[in-house]
Parts: C-alpha cells; structure tokens; sequence
C-alpha cells in the first residue's frame, strides 16, 4: 500500500475533526506523542502496524487514512498477491531455483510473508473482498512453507550474491511493511 501525499494533513484533519490533541491521539492510538507530530508534519511515514493503531483509534480504514477518500487504484491484496506468486514460482521446491539463503534468511523471510500478508489480509477484509484475503492467506501460507521446508538444509552463512538476493526481497516485502 502506498501512502498518498498529504498523510500527515490528512492526519491532522481526521485528528482534529474528533477534537482530540496529538498527545490524545497517540494515547488512544498507543503510539508516542512525537510520533503523530512527526506524521503530521510529513517528517515520516508511519510503518503499516503505527498505520493500523492510527486506524483504528480514529476509526476509519487502513486504507482511508494512507490514501484518503480517492483510495487506490489497484487493491493492496492484488500487489502482494502477485509478489508472493512470484516468490512461489521462484523459490518452492522444485521449482528448479537455486536458493542458498542461510537459514537466517530464510526464516527473516518467511516470517514477513506472514506479516505483509496478515496487514493485506485485514485490508481485505476491510475493503469487503473476502475472496481475495482468502486467496492471500493460502499463497502466503504456502510461501512461507516453501521458504520454511529449505531450512534444515540451509547454510548457515550464504555467499554476499545470496545476501544480496535475500535483501532485496526484504526490501521489496518491506514496502508493503512500511505502507
């Protein structure tokens, strides 16, 4: 999910529109008071767990708040949906792929598979598009178990090319993460 310019008065707005002070926002949001400052002024963007406490304080939609009413054009679930068939084509057993992650890797990246899913998951949901969190919690599950099931024969240090290889994908789920 992509945060839409103009969070941080966005923010503010929906803040304000409840009457409440940034340190009550934080508080009900369970999220330091410097934090929603640093929303509001657009001096950072919040991470997709800040972005679901700020929701669901406010009360509105994930969705809502990083993107305002205008929303987005492709569904958050399609983007990681298609990420994750893509890593299931490339890493799943069989699949013919040379994976030499260390096992560190491997379950770095299992575990935000997980987690990118379950945010896009909720968004689903959210959005009323019950097939498709449906769709994303099997390929999700079956990713993480393709990445899992290589552990025991992982090494436990990866060559730098495979280093590099497991940090992009990190970089690239961290952008789901980080909306």
């Amino acid at each position: 999910m992509k945060i839409a310019e103009g969070f941080g008065e966005r923010l503010w707005r929906m803040r304000d529109d409840k009457g409440w002070s940034q340190e009550e926002l934080a508080e009900r949001a369970g999220i330091s008071p410097t934090t929603v400052v640093h929303l509001e002024r657009d001096a950072q963007l919040p991470r997709m767990p800040t972005l679901r406490k700020l929701a669901g304080a406010i009360g509105v939609s994930v969705q809502e708040l990083a993107e305002g009413e205008a929303g987005r054009s492709v569904p958050l679930g399609l983007e990681v949906l298609q990420t994750l068939r893509e890593m299931q084509d490339l890493y799943a057993p069989g699949r013919g792929t040379t994976l030499d992650w260390s096992k560190r890797d491997l379950e770095r990246i299992a575990g935000m598979v997980a987690s990118v899913a379950l945010g896009a998951f909720v968004a689903e949901l959210e959005a009323g598009r019950d097939d498709l969190a449906q769709e994303l919690a099997l390929r999700a599950e079956a990713v993480r178990q393709a990445l899992l099931s290589r552990v025991p024969d992982a090494p436990e240090r990866s060559s730098r090319s495979a280093r590099y290889q497991a940090s992009k994908t990190r970089g690239r789920l961290r952008e789901y993460e980080a909306a």
